[in-house]
């Protein structure tokens, strides 16, 4: 039987990642400490992603996404089965501000001005969930897949 998350020591950890606890301290504060620096490569290589695209749209933006998760699908699995996804919610929360001074359109931000957080807010919420519904169904559906699904949502509530 494998080991809660909380159950697993510093030690523990060091010694599967081979280095000592003065080496894990010296690099991190806490075990949570490691999944944020893991958890910021997704978050960062989806952002990355979406600032070198060259077109935007609902497609685009969700195959990026979910392909960026799909890449570590194992990891964020067994962040859900230890209840812990909330820590890439947060992290990808916090790129939105950039993602969206670096990657909206002009013409996106005049069409909702008074409501950019909200739209924002939307479609990570969107995402979200269907990454948890995914993971937690074991579905086996292509970012394409999903980003053409959401690509089709996305054009009826327009």
């Amino acid at each position: 039987m494998k080991k809660s998350s909380s159950q697993i020591s510093i030690t523990e950890l060091a010694n599967k990642a081979g280095v000592s606890r003065r080496i894990f301290y010296r690099h991190f504060k806490s075990k949570e400490d490691i999944l944020i620096y893991q958890l910021s490569k997704i978050s960062n290589e989806y952002y990355h992603r979406l600032v070198n695209a060259h077109l935007l749209d609902t497609y685009i933006i969700a195959e990026i996404f979910f392909t960026a998760c799909y890449n570590h699908l194992s990891f964020l699995k067994a962040l859900h089965k230890q209840k812990l996804m909330f820590f890439l919610f947060y992290e990808i929360n916090k790129l939105l501000p950039l993602l969206h001074k670096n990657v909206v359109t002009k013409e996106f931000d005049e069409k909702f001005q008074n409501n950019i957080a909200y739209v924002i807010s939307f479609q990570a919420g969107g995402f979200w969930s269907i990454l948890n519904h995914r993971i937690e169904n074991e579905a086996n559906i292509s970012p394409k897949e999903i980003a053409k699904i959401l690509s089709d949502i996305n054009l009826q509530l327009i």
